[in-house]
């Protein structure tokens, strides 16, 4: 794990990691919600919007927003 954030609700905690993977956990239950290949090269940056909906990566060379609703395609 290379960068590491909790939901503004504290229900998930979010992950980016050396292999450029997203990660979305339950913090009661530590069930995977969602992981999500969002980079070639490792996350170095991690941060989730105040109302949760939004979740910012980057990479050495990109920065990508996603979508943190239940129908959001990423």
């Amino acid at each position: 794990v290379t960068r590491l954030a909790i939901s503004p609700d504290g229900q998930a905690v979010i992950s980016g990691d050396e292999r450029g993977m997203l990660i979305i956990t339950d913090l009661s239950t530590g069930e995977l919600i969602r992981a999500i290949k969002a980079h070639e090269e490792p996350i170095t940056a991690l941060a989730v919007s105040p109302d949760g909906w939004y979740i910012t990566t980057a990479s050495p060379t990109e920065m990508k927003l996603w979508g943190c609703w239940p129908d959001a395609s990423v």
